[in-house]
């Protein structure tokens, strides 16, 4: 019988990051951040790995902190995922699986629980300021 390993960690904090299954760091970390590395090869520049790379990392890092920095991409880009809604992922271990993108949530429709929490969460200000 397999063990069934789960995630425990529901407060965000950066080193949440480096939390992750061998499987879920291949597919979702090492792949792309180093993936563009594996098939350009040494037409590659440096340069743009490491901007890139960095990108990725600093992103993945404000994302796990925990909170909606106004300098955030999602401000400027509403298909950004936020830190809310990542946040959400890890509080509830259902849906909003995207790093990046709300793009394939939306898609596929793992997102649905954070929309019904997000307007039961808006019905009920909306119930109290009246």
């Amino acid at each position: 019988m397999c063990k069934v390993l789960t995630f425990r960690n529901y407060n965000l904090i950066v080193i949440a990051t480096l939390y992750c299954h061998t499987f879920e760091f291949i597919i979702g970390n090492f792949f792309p951040l180093f993936g563009s590395l594996l098939l350009l090869k040494s037409n590659m520049h440096i340069v743009t790995l490491s901007v890139w790379s960095l990108f990725r990392l600093l992103f993945t890092f404000e994302e796990h902190a925990g909170y909606d920095f106004p300098w955030h991409l999602n401000k400027a880009f509403p298909f950004v995922v936020c830190a809310e809604h990542h946040n959400f992922h890890h509080e509830k271990n259902i849906g909003n699986y995207s790093e990046f993108s709300v793009f394939w949530d939306k898609m596929f429709g793992t997102d649905q629980a954070y929309i019904d929490f997000k307007t039961d969460e808006r019905r009920e200000e909306l119930g109290s300021s009246s």
